[in-house]
């Protein structure tokens, strides 16, 4: 059974207080402050974000008659329990050997023609690296590219060409 939040433990306390208060006809002095569960709002279309841009490009990979063998790689880690009961991180990928720092783009393959390729999905309406990471994505395309390959930031599948 999964762990309760802290703001509904706080909210059932409170309901427990105001139900004693209210049995013994006594005035509930003790309140329990819990702020309100906050809502994230995302203002941009869902077509406009890189999820909907990763999902085009993924059914356009899948079906492509010029790739031979297409992979979608995930950034980031999670933990485990390692053999001597203690969490260990697993990452889901990790570069062994670069020349320069980079980071692996959201898709990679291989071309029928013996091409490699990456693609980096970006939202509808970015035009350029701006920080850090981005440009350790840029670094892992221009290395496909100078292997011969397709190295591409995409806004959309329009952008893939193979």
């Amino acid at each position: 059974m999964p762990k309760k939040p802290l703001r509904e433990t706080l909210r059932e306390n409170q309901r427990g207080l105001d139900m004693w208060a209210k049995m013994y006809g006594k005035p509930q002095t003790v309140h329990i402050n819990v702020k309100p569960k906050r809502e994230i709002v995302n203002h941009t279309p869902k077509d406009q974000l890189e999820a909907s841009v990763v999902s085009d490009i993924s059914k356009l990979l899948a079906h492509h008659p010029k790739v031979l063998f297409a992979c979608r790689s995930n950034s980031g880690a999670a933990y485990m329990m390692g053999r001597d009961g203690k969490e260990m991180p697993v990452t889901f990928n990790r570069i062994i050997k670069s020349p320069v720092q980079m980071r692996i783009s959201d898709f990679w393959g291989i071309l029928r023609d013996g091409r490699p390729f990456a693609i980096e999905c970006k939202h509808r309406k970015w035009t350029k690296p701006t920080d850090q990471r981005e440009y350790e994505q840029a670094a892992f395309l221009q290395m496909v590219r100078d292997a011969g390959g397709v190295g591409i930031f995409a806004t959309g599948v329009e952008d893939v060409k193979f």
